[in-house]
């Protein structure tokens, strides 16, 4: 198994590829954290501009409050804060037990943690650090 061709790899691929899109989303919105704009909002918004991130789909004029709140809680910053914590995890767990599979430890760390990415399509960054 070569240095890239490691679990490690792999999951810092993934993370790479989330922290890349939530930085574009943010620079796409103006801004990385978004609100649900209140109980009758019709849509997500930016938290300091209050311009719209997703609208509809439209059911009796609004947007749905649990749809709403599902994207505003995973906005940007919640997404790069998730990348920064998954990564201190990785770094504590290679201090461990080294960057291998390890599935027969007695804390599975990067087992556990790449079922984040189980339905996920692998781009052409993850299949590289596979397979390279």
């Amino acid at each position: 198994m070569t240095t890239q061709n490691t679990p490690m790899a792999v999951l810092a691929a993934h993370l790479d590829e989330d922290e890349e899109m939530a930085r574009a989303a943010a620079d796409e919105a103006g801004e990385a954290e978004w609100s649900t704009g209140g109980h009758f909002s019709n849509a997500v918004l930016t938290e300091q501009a209050g311009t719209a991130v997703a609208v509809g789909p439209w059911a009796d004029g609004f947007l749905a409050d649990d749809l709403r709140d599902h994207i505003a809680r995973h906005d940007p910053a919640r997404a790069l804060r998730m990348v920064e914590a998954v990564r201190k995890l990785l770094d504590a767990h290679v201090g461990y037990y080294g960057d291998g599979d390890d599935e027969n430890l007695p804390i599975p760390t990067i087992s556990i943690l790449a079922r984040i990415w189980d339905d996920s399509e692998a781009s052409p960054r993850v299949v590289g650090a596979v397979t390279r």
